[in-house]
């Protein structure tokens, strides 16, 4: 039963935010509708997926503490690419 609900959950999340999208899409000019999304991405990215990782660690029953350090890994993941992203661009003149 925990897993439908969880399913459900999930499900529903992704219709309210197509919905959602689909709504603001016809009502708001693109450049704020491209701007939202990118604030979107970069909250889920950053904030919203490592508490839900450190969360779901959380919950196991034989925690290493070590694991909670892994969404600062991620963390730095992305910067480092952001860096060397940033770096390539410059160069190349993109």
């Amino acid at each position: 039963m925990a897993f439908v609900v969880s399913l459900s959950i999930v499900l529903l999340g992704l219709v309210f935010g197509r919905l959602t999208g689909l709504w603001l899409v016809a009502r708001a000019p693109q450049a704020r509708v491209e701007t939202l999304r990118r604030w979107f991405q970069i909250a889920a990215l950053l904030v919203i997926n490592p508490i839900a990782f450190t969360g779901a660690l959380w919950a196991l029953p034989a925690l290493d503490f070590r694991l909670i350090f892994l969404p600062l890994v991620g963390l730095a993941t992305f910067a480092g690419a952001f860096l060397l992203g940033s770096f390539a661009a410059r160069r190349l003149g993109l």
